[in-house]
């Protein structure tokens, strides 16, 4: 880590650092670096705790007091969207509150300093058409599928959008990380064990969160399969830390490890919590790391390596997605990119007439994707043969 990132890190894990030689072009490169690790509103927080450094330019101090006030009230919106939705859902379904919905309210010491830029829920499989009914209900609107079907093979959630001026996303999941066809999703007997009330809770009807070692989990593969490694972001590690240093002492660690290799999410937890102790030095058990390093699933390893050097692009995204699906999903799939239904095609492109012409732009982009695969893998292999 370069000194910047290291005082970033230091000031988050409410460690003190020698500001007085800090310059204003550090400042506002570690401003800059909070900004976009989403930890901002919280780089206010502690160093109006710790106290003001006198260092930092009065400019810069007015900037990061503007975005803290704005990101207040951005997140009073959001929780008090989350409340509405809540209360919608939660007589018709069983509603688990995910990642930072659920963290922020219960680890952070104010709610507003874990920015969320959607509202990520769980429901049972069963339960998704009463779900979508209710959020419907409330005035969100989801986008067609590909082809109908497609999704809960394939996907995890459906994005909704509404709320105040259409500004709220609301992320239905039914399964965690990937669809059904796809190896890294847990099965649905594991993930509904692993609840528990949420303490945060702000209606009449009960509503749950995962266990503190499944949201663990979760949050690991969430970095690592989902996203890859190498776009982690300082808030996600944040939230393990908080977990960890919170809740430490409810995970039991055998446990934990055999429900990582149950789930195949191994590398992705050693992966999280190596990276999580190396940026805020979170106290980790001594035999932790080395007996998760044993433990290895070698395909799920080797999958989180092409993730970490896959570049960050859409297109590569959905490529090893398409490597990660069952055969059968696979061709499905595929068949559901090639030939999207008329409503999904009205939906992504939006035409004023002539929509079937749509098709062949909708080949063409499939013919440029395929151009940035075969460069990106050739990129890779040039990389590996120096």
């Amino acid at each position: 880590m370069q000194s910047v990132q290291q005082a970033l890190c230091a000031t988050l894990a409410g460690d003190r650092v020698a500001w007085s030689s800090f310059t204003a072009a550090e400042w506002r490169a570690l401003l800059t670096m909070a900004q976009t690790d989403g930890v901002l509103p919280l780089l206010h927080w502690r160093l109006e705790q710790l106290g003001w450094p006198a260092s930092l330019p009065s400019d810069l101090k007015s900037a990061l007091q503007l975005h803290y006030y704005s990101a207040v009230a951005q997140s009073g919106l959001i929780h008090a969207e989350l409340e509405r939705v809540l209360a919608a859902l939660a007589p018709v379904t069983k509603v688990v509150v995910l990642k930072g919905a659920a963290l922020g309210p219960t680890l952070y010491p104010a709610a507003a300093l874990r920015p969320l830029s959607d509202i990520d829920l769980l429901v049972p499989e069963d339960d998704l058409p009463a779900a979508t009914a209710a959020l419907h209900a409330l005035g969100y609107a989801d986008m067609p599928e590909l082809t109908p079907g497609i999704n809960q093979l394939v996907e995890y959630h459906s994005s909704f959008r509404g709320g105040p001026r259409g500004s709220v996303t609301v992320e239905l999941h039914w399964r965690l990380v990937a669809g059904a066809a796809d190896w890294r999703s847990p099965s649905h007997d594991w993930l509904w064990q692993q609840i528990e009330p949420w303490q945060a809770n702000p209606t009449q009807q009960p509503i749950w969160q995962l266990t503190p070692a499944a949201h663990l989990l979760y949050l690991a593969a969430h970095l690592v399969l989902q996203h890859g490694s190498n776009q982690a972001r300082l808030i996600w590690l944040y939230d393990l830390h908080l977990v960890l240093t919170r809740h430490g002492e409810r995970i039991s660690w055998p446990e934990t490890i055999v429900q990582a290799q149950h789930v195949r999410w191994t590398d992705a937890l050693h992966t999280a919590l190596r990276a999580t102790q190396a940026y805020f030095g979170t106290p980790l058990p001594s035999d932790l790391l080395p007996a998760l390093q044993s433990a290895l699933d070698r395909p799920e390893a080797a999958f989180a390596q092409r993730k970490a050097s896959a570049a960050p692009s859409p297109t590569i995204g959905e490529w090893l997605k398409l490597q990660s699906l069952e055969p059968r999903a696979r061709l499905r799939f595929i068949a559901s990119l090639l030939f999207p239904s008329p409503q999904y095609l009205r939906w992504r492109y939006q035409p004023r007439l002539a929509w079937p012409l749509c098709y062949l732009y909708h080949w063409l982009r499939i013919v440029l994707a395929a151009l940035e695969i075969a460069g990106h893998w050739a990129s890779q292999r040039k990389s590996i043969a120096k």
